[in-house]
């Protein structure tokens, strides 16, 4: 019997330590909801300046964030495939100089 139990102790409570983690994640995120515009900001914002060590990725990524902001206008109008396709370019616009900007610095040598 003790070693019946203790097949079955070994892996439920594994399986309740995962929910309970959940779940606490859960709560935490839903308390903290009200800060991620914040935070999305912020993160933006520090990927953005660093673009701005060479001028055509400083453009493409103000470019990429007006693109993205236009397509909540887009939507309301054109319907949500349309805003869709234009919040994906102007996400893809940004995130293509982000991704050159820190794949080939401005200080580095060609």
């Amino acid at each position: 019997m003790k070693k019946f139990l203790g097949g079955i102790f070994g892996w439920i409570v594994p399986i309740v330590l995962i929910g309970c983690v959940a779940v606490m994640f859960g709560l935490i995120l839903s308390v903290l909801q009200p800060l991620w515009p914040i935070t999305t900001l912020i993160f933006v914002v520090v990927l953005t300046v660093h673009t701005f060590e060479r001028k055509l990725l400083g453009f493409a990524s103000i470019c990429g964030i007006v693109v993205y902001a236009l397509s909540w206008p887009i939507t309301g109008r054109y319907g949500q495939l349309i805003g869709l396709a234009v919040c994906a370019t102007g996400f893809l616009i940004w995130f293509w100089s982000v991704c050159q900007s820190f794949q080939r610095p401005a200080y580095a040598k060609t």
